[in-house]
């Protein structure tokens, strides 16, 4: 079965939960008793495969459900196929592993600082594999501003091209390069293309630690940082679509939770504008995957009525799994710009934001007028082959 084109049933709803539980802490112990009965009462472990590959979470499926063993040959072929996206990952990934591993190299020798962020250095620092997030499409490294223009000197001087960016010079906050015999990395001064914050990311410099990695110097952020590195890129873009980003979070808090100083945390959400993403990441992982934290934050970050509303609407569990429609209009129409309705602490945020999308600069028009960039829009919202 197709999950991105499947109707929604009954069936596929116990392979929902099947999945969610797989992705919960413990799910090879404490858990297995629960799985157990989810395969049993007719939960699909092959439409279960196939969400965890669309949401980048093979790996944990896998180990979740390496301890069972299917009753019929569709949940032997769903295993199956989930062994080979496993192994398939973990060879890719050990490749672009060592060319990370060049490319950071390369930087230190050089005297730039550079973070990486999320991809395969966060997959071994979470979960120690570095299969665990499935296949790395690209590489993300954040590098200070001043430091830009050098960093990008030196990835042209590793073979890497320089590919268009398709963002005006106000909006760009990185830059995309490639290589047809490696992979992509997008460099980064920023984490977020709207609403800049000087503090916040001076303050995620702040937090970041150097860090010895198999021979090779980098920074690193801090528990606290990377939170809220990892909130602000769920609501920056497409990440809800994809579930591990919430395991991500998850994992962290896991793993991380006793060190993290709580009120410090909260403290550089409000100073760094970013507590709408965070009360936004903790809700819906914990809602999800009922991630540990202490729930009393929730409220320290005094998130309006309404916002929690528009939270509820378009970054639930209906959203992660089923519901195309609302997804749709992320992408379409909120792409970027739910991180700034997270972030938006008054009426003349709220006027810039409805500026901003229905008159864009008129360089990222593509010489269309405003009128048939809308209509364009409602096109392909429900234009299913888009």
């Amino acid at each position: 079965m197709d999950y991105s084109r499947a109707s929604w049933t009954r069936f596929d709803r116990r392979a929902e939960e099947l999945l969610i539980t797989c992705m919960k802490k413990d799910a090879a112990g404490s858990r297995a008793r629960e799985i157990a009965g989810l395969i049993r009462s007719g939960a699909d472990l092959r439409a279960a495969g196939n969400m965890a590959a669309a949401k980048g979470v093979s790996w944990l499926a896998y180990r979740a459900l390496i301890f069972f063993t299917p009753s019929d040959d569709k949940g032997r072929e769903a295993m199956r196929a989930l062994q080979v996206s496993c192994g398939t990952s973990s060879v890719a990934n050990e490749y672009y592993k060592e060319e990370l591993k060049r490319v950071l190299r390369y930087f230190s020798e050089r005297g730039i600082a550079v973070i990486p962020l999320k991809g395969i250095a966060l997959a071994e620092r979470l979960y120690g594999d570095v299969a665990a997030r499935d296949r790395s499409v690209d590489t993300d490294l954040l590098v200070k501003e001043k430091d830009r223009e050098r960093g990008a000197a030196a990835l042209k001087e590793l073979g890497y091209i320089p590919a268009y960016a398709g963002e005006t010079e106000a909006y760009e906050w990185c830059r995309t390069f490639h290589n047809p015999k490696k992979n992509m990395i997008e460099l980064h001064w920023d984490i977020t293309m709207m609403v800049r914050s000087p503090e916040r990311i001076e303050g995620l410099w702040r937090g970041a630690r150097p860090r010895q990695w198999e021979g090779v110097s980098f920074y690193d952020l801090e528990p606290a940082e990377l939170l809220l590195y990892l909130a602000a890129h769920l609501v920056n873009s497409d990440s809800f679509r994809h579930l591990k980003y919430l395991c991500d979070i998850d994992r962290l808090i896991g793993k991380y939770g006793n060190e993290i100083e709580w009120d410090s945390l909260i403290a550089k959400a409000v100073e760094w504008r970013l507590s709408g993403s965070l009360y936004t990441a903790l809700k819906v992982t914990g809602d999800i995957l009922g991630t540990d934290f202490p729930e009393d934050e929730l409220r320290r970050l005094r998130v309006s009525f309404p916002k929690k509303i528009f939270i509820r609407a378009f970054a639930g569990r209906s959203v992660v799994f089923r519901s195309r429609v609302r997804r749709r209009i992320l992408d379409k129409f909120l792409s970027y710009i739910l991180f700034e309705i997270m972030e938006a602490n008054s009426l003349k945020d709220h006027v810039n934001i409805f500026k901003r999308v229905l008159f864009p600069p008129r360089e990222m028009m593509e010489n269309r007028t405003y009128f048939g960039r809308f209509c364009n829009g409602v096109r392909r919202l429900f234009n299913k082959d888009v």
